[in-house]
């Protein structure tokens, strides 16, 4: 439900890249697929680009993880109205 979501609204900010990365380790995860090697290590390049990057427990393990370049979201050529002018209402309604 969260993943359609932003797909269909996209972040507009840095962490739209973090989503793309998080959204596809789900889908791999989904598939079963770090029950492999090297799908672990799939997953562990994306985990590396996600925020802070590989945590030093898991870098001890798995010394050679390079990160995924991190995808940059596609902006929108325009905004929706609608979306603002609701924001706004319920500002003034608070």
């Amino acid at each position: 439900m969260l993943i359609p979501h932003f797909r269909q609204y996209p972040l507009l900010s840095k962490k739209s890249g973090d989503f793309i990365l998080w959204a596809d380790v789900v889908e791999k995860m989904a598939k079963k697929e770090p029950l492999s090697l090297d799908g672990l290590i799939s997953i562990l390049a994306h985990y590396a680009s996600i925020n802070l990057g590989v945590s030093p427990k898991v870098s001890k393990f798995f010394p050679d993880i390079v990160p995924t370049v991190k995808p940059f979201g596609k902006l929108p050529t325009s905004l929706d109205p609608g979306f603002m002018g609701l924001q706004l209402e319920r500002e003034v309604l608070i």
